[in-house]
């Protein structure tokens, strides 16, 4: 099997043995041989599910659980030959519903992401077959009826697909000649239009609440700069410099106003802390709210305040902060000890809110340090604090809310 997507390499470049941001380097042997049988078996029972009959089974089930509750949280299991995805109620997980297979090249695995409108899935893929990372293709699934369209072919695989706000188009990346790498914005008729191109590692942000620009990061050897482009096409701005190091995991606040990321401590270092820039003043803020000690993927919740993950710290196991909008620590999301039947010491990585800022999903992982993480499973965390785990497989890919 693979690692465990980006938050896993979150733990990996705080002290584990180093991955990328490609999801889909060194993912073997988390769980053994097992639950690759397990997981090809739900394969197998889903396969003959696709097809007109299936995809109208399909969507009736979702769209009774759409009734029954909002928003619903869109997730994927993934099998050595296909991924399965789909769409459960965050207060009762096992109260899910089928949305679609996507078969993929054989432990290759999809990237995902919804639409703001709810009515699209996008996907890159390696079908099968394909054996360069190049190949890979941009789908858009209509969660509605299960009809799946090609978009764009080519498309390079180390990217999760980025939504315009109005739902109508989304970013990836392309290989290009020599090292070079593209920017391109597709639409939902797979009209394709160049926004940047470089030498330099380029990494699609968010686009602005307004619909007008792109946000990117574009790592070097010089370090980490942050550049914007305009969807309707330009030639890109150099907004900061984010780090003299490698940064990742960058996220754009909901109303625009910055980018949380985190940064390499020192170029010595493979440990990272959160960082905000600020748009208004081009300012970047380290050491977010005084946290000390490797961080682990700052995101932002609807209201605008932070969620950051802290490493164990010796006897002690990792826990959430949440910083509110205004910068001062809040302790009402921080895990301060276990819950019953979860691990007496382990570290959290924040993955998504929900919309409605009820339920916060992390991926919880079992071990006493992040050089040691252990196995790890997603869990989500309801208003109450209650936890219920996402799923019973460890390889599970969060890929958003459906409103």
């Amino acid at each position: 099997m693979r690692l465990l997507r980006t938050h896993l390499t979150n733990a990996a470049h705080a002290g584990a043995p180093s991955t990328t941001r490609t999801r889909r380097t060194s993912r073997r042997g988390l769980l053994g041989i097992a639950i690759i049988i397990a997981v090809a078996a739900v394969v197998t029972s889903y396969v003959s599910f696709i097809g007109s009959d299936g995809e109208a089974n399909a969507s009736a089930e979702l769209a009774a659980l759409r009734e029954q509750a909002s928003p619903l949280l869109i997730y994927s299991e993934f099998g050595q030959l296909a991924d399965t995805i789909w769409a459960a109620d965050p207060n009762d997980p096992t109260d899910r519903a089928y949305v679609t297979t996507v078969e993929h090249s054989p432990g290759s695995g999809i990237s995902a992401s919804v639409s703001p409108d709810g009515a699209h899935l996008a996907y890159v893929v390696l079908p099968p077959g394909a054996g360069w990372f190049d190949s890979a293709q941009l789908w858009a699934l209509e969660i509605e009826s299960g009809a799946a369209t090609l978009l764009a072919e080519h498309v390079g695989l180390r990217t999760t697909p980025v939504w315009t706000p109005a739902g109508d188009a989304v970013v990836v990346l392309r290989p290009a000649a020599g090292d070079s790498v593209q920017l391109l914005l597709v639409d939902l008729a797979g009209e394709t239009t160049l926004l940047a191109e470089g030498q330099a590692g380029l990494y699609p942000i968010g686009v602005t609440p307004d619909g007008a620009w792109l946000y990117f990061a574009s790592l070097s050897e010089r370090g980490t700069d942050l550049q914007r482009v305009a969807i309707s096409g330009g030639s890109p701005q150099v907004l900061a410099h984010l780090s003299d190091g490698y940064s990742r995991d960058w996220h754009l606040a909901p109303d625009g106003s910055g980018v949380a990321y985190l940064g390499q401590t020192s170029s010595s270092s493979i440990s990272f802390d959160a960082r905000v820039y600020d748009v208004a003043s081009g300012a970047v803020q380290g050491a977010v709210a005084g946290l000390s000690g490797p961080q682990f993927n700052p995101i932002w919740d609807p209201a605008g305040g932070l969620t950051v993950g802290r490493a164990p710290s010796g006897e002690a196991a990792g826990s959430l902060v949440h910083v509110s909008a205004n910068g001062s620590p809040d302790a009402a999301v921080a895990l301060e000890g276990p819950a019953a039947g979860f691990p007496a010491i382990g570290f959290y990585v924040p993955l998504w809110w929900s919309p409605d800022g009820a339920h916060l999903v992390v991926r919880s992982f079992e071990g006493s340090s992040t050089a040691n993480p252990g196995p790890s499973y997603v869990i989500v965390m309801g208003p109450a604090g209650d936890r219920q785990q996402l799923s019973p497989l460890s390889d599970v890919l969060v890929i958003g809310w459906l409103e």
